[in-house]
């Protein structure tokens, strides 16, 4: 579209004056002013983890690291008043910093040569803590940062999507832990709101969690036009009524003149709660290696994303899954890639 290559986003490139430049100019400049973002912040990073070098790294070891206020703590206090910023923003921004140094100093590089938007560098080092201590730590460090390095736009979710396939693939032992742990992080959670009200949490597996929220989410809509209730409160009203065995209703006037044309099934509370009729079904593809146990490549959950090798086999052993070939003989993809062979549909029941 527009002649220019960014070398160097510290270099002679410069910004001209967006008055007197025409469309491809003007163009340039966004991406020179984007890689020249992205150089600032890796400079950001670079002073904090020098901060932390002088700071903290001396007293490892000594007394003064069991203080209540320890190194650390007034590292990322110097930091946030130098910033303007809040003493967890200070703390976030080392711990950041300390993994770009340590543990991607590959990607480090890339943000240093602007060939990554800053705004993704978050999202970067906290899919990757996992890795700090795996014997494929470097080797995903440089995948993550040739991906980076290749022409296209990248989203949220297809960052997201590509770190993860990269991890799963070349340390799926790793994943297989790393999953076993979050299982046995599951549960459910209240506390206390303002004004009355609470905040219930939960945390369970992707796929049943999937299903529940388009069970809630059909419920909540089984309503008609009428019901004065925002999305959100029905979905908040249909869970209760679903945990509780209650009757969800729709809550339009009484008005003879437009009778109301919801399609919510009521019957006798001591049979079996309201609800409508929703059969959920949830895609998964992977190859068929992996459901044999014979490779550890990830898959994609639809609506989810990039999933180990370990939870597709867990899905497939459910007993409401339907396994479906799709006949695709495609090449062994690369790690960013998702593998496409074969289907599972894993279905919630109907209620």
């Amino acid at each position: 579209m527009f002649e220019g290559e960014i070398e160097d986003a510290g270099g002679a490139d410069e910004i001209g004056p967006a008055y007197l430049l025409r469309t491809n100019e003007l163009l340039r400049n966004t991406k020179l002013a984007m890689a020249q973002q992205s150089r600032m912040e890796w400079e950001r990073y670079t002073a904090a983890a020098m901060v932390h070098q002088q700071l903290v790294e001396p007293t490892v070891g000594t007394q003064v690291e069991m203080r209540a206020l320890d190194p650390f703590a007034q590292c990322a206090a110097r930091l946030a008043v130098a910033q303007g910023i809040t003493q967890h923003a200070a703390e976030l921004q080392v711990n950041r910093a300390l993994a770009l140094r340590d543990r991607l100093p590959s990607v480090n590089a890339v943000l240093r040569a602007g060939e990554v938007a800053a705004q993704h560098i978050p999202d970067i080092v906290s899919r990757t803590e996992l890795i700090d201590g795996s014997r494929h730590r470097a080797d995903i460090d440089q995948a993550i940062a040739d991906a980076l390095g290749r022409r296209g736009s990248w989203s949220k979710n297809r960052m997201r999507d590509m770190v993860d396939a990269i991890i799963f693939r070349r340390d799926p032992d790793l994943v297989r832990q790393a999953r076993e742990d979050a299982k046995n992080r599951r549960g459910v959670w209240g506390s206390h709101a303002d004004h009355g009200m609470a905040v219930l949490e939960a945390q369970s597996t992707a796929e049943e969690m999937t299903m529940i929220m388009a069970r809630l989410e059909k419920l909540a809509l089984s309503t008609c036009k009428a019901d004065p209730r925002r999305k959100a409160d029905r979905m908040a009203d249909a869970l209760f009524a679903t945990v509780m065995g209650r009757e969800f209703g729709c809550q339009c006037p009484d008005d003879p003149k437009h009778p109301c044309t919801a399609e919510i099934v009521t019957v006798p509370a001591d049979q079996v709660i309201s609800g409508v009729d929703v059969k959920i079904v949830l895609h998964v593809i992977t190859d068929q290696a992996t459901l044999e146990g014979t490779a550890d490549n990830p898959g994609f959950l639809d609506g989810h994303g990039v999933i180990s090798a370990a939870h597709i086999r867990d899905i497939a052993d459910r007993t409401e899954t339907v396994q479906r070939p799709m006949g695709n003989k495609a090449a062994e993809p690369e790690p960013e890639s998702e593998p496409v062979p074969a289907q599972i549909r894993a279905g919630g029941t109907r209620t």
